[in-house]
């Protein structure tokens, strides 16, 4: 069994910020107990492997090398997963099961905080508000552009819940971002002229 400070290590290395990882441990604890040679074969056919229990279907190589096994590397396909299907992928965050227990919500919490001390990351998952800015108008772009390929796609991401929340990012990051602009541009000017009123 791989411990829960170890599974949010795994998680923030990945990429997933603090608070995403905070429900990626929750998520994992729910799929495998933290087990990490966890499988599970689906009426389907199709198996889940690792912590996070990645499905087959994806066709990863990884699932077929055994790297799954290793919790970094399955953390970085659950995070693939993420990406591209948000929480939804994951069966146990679609019915409400990944934060059912108040004891495994507590565990989480106390691992991510841990975890991200150790990274030097920030609860809010960058190291400075204007890295947050910049990270979340990336991060909207990004989900923006991704789900512009087809319709049906679109429209799920406009229904997920933190959709709203990452168009909400992009105009506070924008808003920094020109505010940053317009301050630096207002410093350059007066330094010309105090440096004219010298001369």
């Amino acid at each position: 069994m791989t411990s829960s400070a170890d599974v949010a290590r795994a998680a923030i290395d990945a990429g997933f910020t603090p608070a995403q990882a905070l429900t990626a441990v929750q998520i994992a604890y729910h799929e495998s107990g933290f087990s990490a040679g966890a499988t599970n074969r689906n009426s389907n056919g199709s198996v889940d492997y690792g912590l996070w229990q990645i499905n087959s279907v994806h066709g990863f190589p990884e699932l077929k090398t055994q790297q799954w096994r290793d919790p970094a590397t399955n953390a970085r396909l659950a995070k693939k997963v993420y990406d591209k299907q948000g929480w939804n992928a994951w069966s146990v965050y679609k019915n409400g099961k990944y934060k059912s227990s108040n004891l495994v919500n507590s565990l989480a919490e106390k691992a991510i905080r841990v975890a991200a001390s150790e990274r030097g990351v920030s609860e809010q998952g960058d190291t400075t508000p204007w890295d947050r800015a910049v990270g979340a108008v990336g991060e909207a772009a990004e989900g923006v552009t991704s789900v512009a390929e087809t319709p049906i796609r679109a429209l799920t991401f406009l229904m997920r819940p933190d959709t709203w929340v990452r168009i909400s990012q992009i105009i506070g990051g924008g808003a920094l971002i020109i505010g940053g602009v317009i301050i630096a541009a207002s410093q350059t000017d007066t330094a010309r002229a105090v440096g004219k009123a010298i001369t």
